[in-house]
């Protein structure tokens, strides 16, 4: 999978011909399930399907048809979310969604100031067919057209509060950057990369295929002010754990003697879950702990995980399944 998508690696040396049905599905499930399917079957096609023929390549072939129609359905919508927010003034950040490669979007994540946000909230409620709150992050969910879907999160809650970072530099710095065909304000490279750390060790519990790509091509994090945030803000063993992961993967990249090979997705042991969850319960004010909706989460997560060999994650649908 990774000989395929990343662009320095030779690709058009491989014959995936020679593989059969079974197994070229195997290898389409892997990528389905480290959320790459639609950037895997993109550069198969780039190079003229790599001897793969018949009902593999027709199916390839629908996947790219409904991928870049999903990817056209949240461009305009978050197009026109745009110019509706800027009509009435409410400033907002898209986060934890810019990946650097084309991939199937399962949501757009939004962050909006508090002084507007229920305005914010009146103006999608007209947009959109159906609203979901969940009230154990205080996230709001909005499905449109399509089964398009928003979420919006409003400052002082989740990993937006003071309990994970300094609140005040996330508006003080930010930056411009294209995304799905448009500019959009986005977080400071620091604060997307410290929102999709805590989106990995306190909602999603595993490493796909995508999150590596992200961590591994942003380039000059400073990892020591990482720490110090980490650390004043007491969710440092965390942080710890979850290096502890990445390290792991370094032998796609660095392969070396004596390093077992992980398979993607990746997701956190049991034990490394519950000093996660121990360490918020300890240290972490009244406000900011961890609920018994978070804790039962992981195991669910953990039991779809398990039962699929490792190929169900819970959070995004299998777009492979829906397709076939």
């Amino acid at each position: 999978m990774k000989t395929i998508i990343e662009p320095e690696n030779c690709c058009n040396a491989l014959n995936l011909g020679k593989l059969s049905d079974k197994q070229l599905m195997q290898l389409l499930k892997v990528a389905s399930s480290n959320r790459v399917l639609f950037v895997f079957c993109k550069k198969i096609k780039h190079y003229d399907y790599l001897g793969i023929t018949g009902r593999i390549a027709q199916l390839i072939e629908k996947i790219l048809t409904q991928g870049e129609k999903i990817i056209k359905q949240y461009s305009q919508l978050l197009k026109k979310i745009k110019i509706e927010f800027e009509k009435n003034d409410i400033s907002f950040l898209v986060v934890k969604t810019d990946r650097k490669v084309d991939y199937i979007l399962s949501d757009v994540d939004i962050l909006i100031e508090d002084i507007k946000f229920n305005k914010a909230q009146e103006l999608l409620e007209q947009m959109a067919i159906s609203k979901k709150i969940r009230s154990e992050d205080e996230r709001w969910h909005y499905e449109f057209k399509n089964k398009v879907q928003i979420d919006i999160h409003k400052m002082g809650t989740d990993w937006y509060s003071e309990g994970f970072i300094d609140t005040d530099t996330i508006w003080e710095n930010t930056e411009q950057r294209q995304f799905l065909g448009s500019t959009y304000r986005f977080p400071s490279q620091k604060n997307e990369w410290i929102f999709n750390v805590l989106n990995v060790i306190y909602e999603k519990f595993t490493l796909t295929y995508l999150d590596l790509l992200f961590f591994k091509n942003t380039k000059n994090i400073n990892y020591e002010e990482i720490n110090a945030i980490a650390k004043k803000h007491s969710w440092d063993i965390s942080l710890r754990i979850f290096n502890k992961y990445i390290k792991k993967l370094e032998w796609m990249y660095e392969p070396k003697a004596g390093i077992q090979k992980i398979k993607l997705p990746l997701m956190f042991s049991s034990s490394d879950f519950l000093k996660i969850f121990v360490s918020r319960l300890i240290r972490f004010p009244k406000e900011t702990r961890l609920s018994l909706y978070f804790f039962l989460y992981y195991f669910y997560c953990k039991l779809r995980y398990w039962l699929s060999g490792g190929h169900r994650i819970s959070y995004v649908s299998d777009w492979l399944s829906y397709w076939r």
